[in-house]
């Protein structure tokens, strides 16, 4: 996906009219966008050029994230606006969680639930769990929990 700045000049360039530009991170870094720099060239009469950053897609539910693009070094012009901000939509759903069905063998035997996230967040899940009674009878086969706490899961 290409995330595309348009560069316009006031009036028609003349011979010679050229800017630099560069990508900057703002919140977005590393493998969000491929960074990009160079010159622009407008040619003679003309009076907008598109600077096109790549965009790379990812699974992570993060929100948006933006960077930025920054010209400098103008010929023949003046900048009016240097800096352009790019924002890459987070379009992700957030990650979901499951737990297992552990079986216990005996008497006395403590049973560990696994909990699961279907993928990496970059942040915290929480979830409320507590121990409720089904075929189990509470105080007599398992020891009951009297109240909800919440496990924070860091990747």
């Amino acid at each position: 996906m290409q995330a595309e700045f348009t560069v316009s000049l006031a009036s028609p360039a003349g011979e010679g009219t050229t800017v630099d530009y560069q990508t900057e991170d703002e919140t977005a870094a590393g493998t969000d966008y491929e960074p990009a720099s160079g010159t622009l060239t407008f040619p003679v009469g003309g009076t907008k050029m598109t600077i096109e950053v790549t965009v790379n897609g990812d699974t992570m539910e993060e929100g948006d994230e933006t960077f930025l693009v920054r010209l400098s070094n103008p010929v023949n012009g003046t900048i009016m606006d240097e800096t352009g901000t790019g924002t890459i939509r987070d379009d992700d759903e957030a990650p979901t969680l499951s737990i297992n069905n552990p079986v216990a063998a005996g008497d006395a035997e403590a049973i560990t639930f696994t909990v699961s996230l279907t993928r990496e967040s970059v942040s915290d899940v929480g979830v409320d769990y507590a121990a409720n009674s089904a075929t189990a009878k509470a105080g007599r086969d398992f020891l009951p929990d009297h109240h909800s706490k919440t496990a924070k899961f860091n990747l």
